[in-house]
């Protein structure tokens, strides 16, 4: 605050305001002084305030830069990423080439859109199956007490494959550890009497924690709903995980089940809305003894 009012451009605005007074005090009558005294005291306050508030903005600036600085230092990756970034561009902005300039900018601009559309927003994506990695990492972090997931089966194809199977046995492996797990099936009605669908679903249904080597009730929670009894205007049909209070992961599929993309969220917002949408569904699902003649 005090460096703003210490500016040149404060300073020269109030010394010409004051000349301008000054000349009007010694040639114009009483009248013209009042109302020459009354606009500049009128511009007087809103330079003040208009200080005050580019003030305000500017510390506000500042501590979030000097917030932003201390979490790239408390952060060894990002602060190694953050070093082995500026130095090559410094390096590439001191080539003096017109046509490699345009096509750093050009790369620079991808990466700041990449930024502001999808990582300031708290989100990351992923091409096809090169999430399960990440899947499998936030689900074994100690503070990952739950995981929900509604699975949208849309033909027999659905997680048949070798990494579909390895990310089955790695639930199980979670629901060994502790983790709490709660599963709904939509499953559209082309595979709805598909006995391939219903055995894998029976399977993760059946599976029973051992302890001690004895079998004991803790089981992955299944549910199942057909996917023409939910009505579409409820926006509730899509594949996702809820990962505990931590992340969303929206997963992209095609009609043959295979991944497109896979959207992870760590935005609250995003968290929040998931459950309930979890939560509606459950409306729609089989009753259990709807359930166990369905799977029967």
């Amino acid at each position: 605050m005090l460096k703003e009012l210490q500016s040149l451009e404060f300073w020269v605005t109030i010394i010409i305001g004051g000349l301008i007074l000054g000349f009007t005090f010694a040639l114009a009558d009483l009248r013209m002084q009042l109302a020459a005294v009354g606009v500049y005291v009128t511009l007087l306050l809103g330079l003040v305030v208009a200080v005050l508030i580019r003030a305000v903005s500017v510390d506000a600036t500042m501590r979030e830069n000097n917030e932003i600085s201390q979490r790239i230092a408390q952060n060894p990756r990002v602060r190694k990423f953050y070093d082995e970034t500026i130095e090559p561009l410094s390096r590439a902005f001191k080539i003096d080439d017109n046509v490699f300039g345009s096509l750093v900018e050009e790369k620079l601009t991808d990466f700041q859109n990449e930024l502001s559309t999808e990582l300031s927003t708290g989100r990351i994506s992923f091409p096809a199956e090169a999430f399960r990695v990440t899947y499998a990492d936030i689900l074994n972090q100690p503070d990952i007490k739950e995981y929900r997931s509604v699975a949208w089966v849309k033909s027999e194809d659905y997680w048949q494959d070798q990494a579909g199977k390895s990310s089955i046995r790695f639930n199980f492996d979670l629901l060994q550890k502790g983790v709490g797990i709660e599963r709904i099936f939509i499953v559209r009605e082309a595979v709805w009497d598909s006995t391939k669908i219903k055995n894998w679903i029976r399977q993760q249904r059946d599976y029973r924690v051992k302890i001690d080597g004895k079998q004991t009730e803790n089981r992955i929670r299944i549910a199942v709903a057909s996917e023409g009894r939910i009505p579409a205007e409820e926006n509730l049909i899509e594949d996702y995980g809820i990962y505990g209070d931590r992340a969303v992961g929206v997963q992209n599929i095609d009609d043959k089940c295979k991944t497109t993309t896979f959207d992870l969220y760590f935005d609250k917002a995003k968290i929040a809305k998931a459950k309930r949408s979890f939560e509606k569904l459950k409306v729609h699902i089989l009753t259990p003894d709807e359930l166990d003649l369905y799977l029967k």
